[in-house]
């Protein structure tokens, strides 16, 4: 049995998903993830928390389908790989979850919005239709294998800034530079935790900031939060901060800075070190979740030893709807896929209700 458009699982996140989701990623996603794809820090967040999002949709699904997904509890310090292991008929199942990822703001002609029905066009490497061609990517260097792949596609909608925000802190901003980034270095991090000293932290905001701000930093080993009391100072100081993570905004606070031009001023003293002074415009502040219309569509599994068996070599650079190629010289993304993958198509894979099979 083959997948087919009906069979294809739409999963759509619930409020607390989100902001679970956002809390791990901003503690975790500066200091402590590795930088892979080499993003700048909202960009790694956002990386981050559409990925615990989609753990938690994921782990759901698996849950009503009688299969209790196990995982394991680890330190937002450590490497989080989204361990998914299941109970099959033949015993323990390690199943590896591919995402891909699609941003409607950015889909172009050639490219149409996602639709079921191009997922399962069937159009394969050696056609010339890459904007209808969806391969289920496995990299070719990959050496963490489980027995089965399961394969998903999350699509967001075009932003949409009049929507009310599930987050009561919608906008962030990341000690992001180069002199920033002795706030963030974990190896700073644990020294300051081990001498029993830390950071002095001055936030400064325009007087009359209207709207609610959230500091996040830690202390004492934990990721800790403090509102910014906007209405009543114009800045909030404190010591024994172990780091400082991130600014974050509601959309209040995030217009006045916009349309009034001015800025926040975070400056930081560590130990006898020289003070580092940094300035926090609207620019800075990014959002790092959508607002409205995020949707995980499970398309289905493979088994590993199948996969194996039918799989195709799809070279470095080659051009497909998740990695579109450059089609005029003003564009700025990396053309075609980044590394040498093998792939399989999405009509190839079994139903994901079928998955309690394996």
């Amino acid at each position: 049995m083959t997948v087919t458009g009906p069979d294809v699982v739409t999963l759509r996140p619930e409020p607390d998903d989100i902001r679970e989701a956002v809390r791990y990623a901003i503690k975790s996603g500066v200091p402590y993830t590795y930088n892979r794809m080499d993003k700048d820090a909202w960009r790694r967040v956002a990386r981050i928390a559409r990925g615990k999002v989609n753990e938690s949709l994921i782990r759901r699904f698996a849950e009503s389908l009688g299969i209790r997904a196990g995982t394991q509890d680890k330190s937002y310090r450590q490497h989080d790989a989204f361990d998914f292991t299941f109970q099959g008929k033949r015993g323990q199942v390690g199943a590896d979850v591919k995402t891909f990822h699609v941003l409607t703001q950015f889909i172009e002609a050639p490219r149409s919005p996602f639709s079921f029905d191009s997922l399962l066009s069937g159009v394969d490497h050696s056609m010339a239709q890459w904007h209808l061609f969806f391969p289920m990517l496995v990299p070719q260097d990959y050496r963490k294998h489980k027995e089965v792949y399961v394969f998903a596609v999350s699509v967001e909608a075009k932003p949409d800034r009049s929507a009310k925000p599930v987050l009561a802190y919608p906008w962030a901003a990341f000690p992001d530079s180069a002199a920033e980034r002795p706030l963030v270095d974990p190896d700073a991090i644990k020294a300051r935790e081990a001498a029993g000293d830390g950071l002095r932290v001055t936030l400064e905001w325009p007087a009359g900031m209207p709207g609610a701000g959230n500091a996040v930093y830690e202390r004492g080993g934990q990721a800790r939060q403090k509102a910014l009391p906007f209405a009543d100072a114009a800045q909030l100081s404190d010591a024994g901060f172990a780091s400082f993570l991130a600014i974050q905004l509601d959309d209040a606070a995030k217009d006045h800075l916009y349309r009034s031009g001015q800025a926040m001023t975070l400056t930081a003293q560590d130990g006898d070190q020289p003070a580092v002074t940094s300035q926090y415009d609207a620019r800075r502040f990014r959002e790092v979740f959508p607002r409205q219309d995020f949707a995980l569509h499970l398309v289905g599994w493979i088994g590993r030893d199948e996969f194996e068996r039918i799989a195709r070599p799809l070279p470095d650079g080659a051009p497909c709807y998740f990695y579109p190629p450059r089609l005029d010289a003003q564009d700025s993304h990396a053309p075609g896929t980044k590394t040498a993958n093998r792939y399989v198509l999405p009509g190839v894979l079994k139903p994901i209700a079928t998955l309690t099979e394996v």
